[in-house]
């Protein structure tokens, strides 16, 4: 039986986190699973291993947490992320529901409306993450979710 790699740079260093394309690429000719050593946790690198790991709910657990931090595990078992199956399906199913296209078409013209007004808000030159992509879904799902405006800093 193979072994699997592991990988010792820290994927979570500031180089890591500003720089990732190259630990990105060492990952990847590593193999489809990767051990990262220096933060103690499973890397995936394809989209076919990921959906693996995402579909065998038997083997790979998230009940006891899937946060790095120990700490803040014990604090989110019983949400939808740190839940297994059957409690994790049913919160999912409830979770979902306003976020699926059947209930999303109504907002269309408001989700359309609110990226209009996004974008004709911005200089010439932006920066799509910080000011785009950040901005809409959370403008968008504090409406799905009934936050008053100007309280979006306490969705985050």
């Amino acid at each position: 039986m193979p072994q699997t790699p592991s990988y010792d740079r820290d994927l979570f260093s500031v180089d890591g986190i500003t720089n990732p394309h190259g630990y990105y690429a060492d990952l990847r000719a590593l193999g489809p699973l990767v051990w990262l050593s220096q933060s103690g946790c499973w890397a995936t690198t394809t989209h076919a291993a990921a959906t693996q790991v995402l579909e065998d709910t038997d083997l790979f657990r998230s009940g006891h947490g899937v946060s790095l931090n120990a700490a803040m595990n014990p604090l989110l078992v019983g949400s939808t992320l740190n839940s297994d199956n059957p409690e994790h399906a049913k919160r999912k199913r409830v979770s979902l529901r306003p976020v699926m296209p059947a209930s999303l078409k109504p907002l269309e013209p408001v989700i359309r409306d609110a990226a209009t007004a996004l974008v004709g808000d911005l200089p010439a030159k932006v920066e799509a993450v910080g000011q785009i992509a950040t901005h809409l879904p959370l403008d968008i799902v504090t409406q799905l979710v009934g936050l008053p405006k100007g309280r979006e800093s306490d969705m985050l």
